[in-house]
């Protein structure tokens, strides 16, 4: 099935690749630029899951922010995922990433510049 960023919506459930929920999607940030800081020579501003270069293609730049389901207390409480962390949409409608939710914790957890400032 072909997906497009427009089939990414606030509210929809995400996964880890091993299916542990990692939360509730908060704010879709369609069309920003996850490959190289403004006005760099195109080095990357972060690390990319398995995967995540094919998948970039097929969804296009743009982040999610996911209010964390907490494990313990002091747990993030938001990760800002890239559309290119996207493995697939579950049958259910939910989002299913290409890491785990511990690698998504580790990888997600800072905001990126590109997305601005919408609090």
């Amino acid at each position: 099935m072909s997906r497009d960023m427009s089939d990414i919506q606030t509210g929809m459930e995400v996964r880890g690749l091993d299916g542990e929920v990692i939360g509730t999607i908060s704010q879709v940030y369609p069309s920003v630029d996850i490959e190289t800081t403004p006005g760099s020579t195109g080095e990357p501003i972060r690390r990319m899951a398995p995967g995540e270069a094919a998948a970039t293609a097929l969804l296009g730049p743009g982040y999610i922010r996911v209010d964390v389901e907490p494990v313990s207390p002091g747990d993030i409480q938001q990760l800002y995922i890239p559309f290119s962390a996207v493995k697939s949409m579950g049958s259910d409608n939910s989002l299913v990433l290409f890491t785990t939710r511990e690698q998504a914790d580790a990888l997600y957890q800072t905001r990126p510049d590109v997305i601005g400032d919408d609090r």
